[in-house]
């Protein structure tokens, strides 16, 4: 399982592709893990030219999770009626240290939902690393552009079962 200490947290990452491709990182959105991104997207993707690099988000999948921090009431962080535990500013911190960290210079960044602001985030931070930028499903600030209704984010931020049956219905 590779990964990679960015930001005093693992990063949980997988390439496709050749390395001589173009270089593209994946960003993934809320709670979803790299493996949300469907295999035939990634093998289009690698058959245009496109060297793939995708990882967990902190707190998602093999990534580090930050229990110690307790579960987010991301519904209120939304609204700015809770302080976040970390900042979308942090999320995009960790791509750009995985991307040093493995040495793959500038990237063409794409991500989907909370994603697509960290992908934001990410372009604004390290112009550096970014060749261009897409923004799949997503917003900018401020949240009263494109933002989801209450009964939405609600659902959308609820805690997910860990129960398979549960899960499953």
């Amino acid at each position: 399982m590779p990964k990679v200490a960015a930001n005093g947290i693992e990063i949980y990452y997988e390439q496709f592709g050749e390395a001589s491709g173009r270089p593209l990182l994946l960003i993934c959105g809320l709670g979803a893990h790299m493996t949300s991104w469907p295999q035939g997207f990634l093998d289009t993707l690698v058959a245009a030219g496109f060297f793939v690099t995708t990882y967990d988000n902190r707190d998602v999948g093999l990534s580090t999770h930050l229990d110690e921090l307790g579960e987010p009431d991301s519904a209120a962080i939304l609204f700015g009626q809770a302080e976040a535990p970390y900042l979308i500013a942090d999320m995009a911190a960790d791509g750009a240290e995985l991307v040093r960290t493995l040495g793959l210079g500038a990237q063409h960044v794409v991500g989907v939902s909370m994603g697509g602001m960290i992908a934001q985030q990410f372009a604004i931070n390290f112009p550096e690393l970014t060749l261009s930028l897409t923004s799949i499903m997503s917003t900018p600030a401020p949240l009263e552009v494109g933002t989801s209704t209450p009964e939405c984010l609600a659902m959308l931020t609820r805690p997910r079962s860990q129960d398979l049956e549960e899960f499953l219905a």
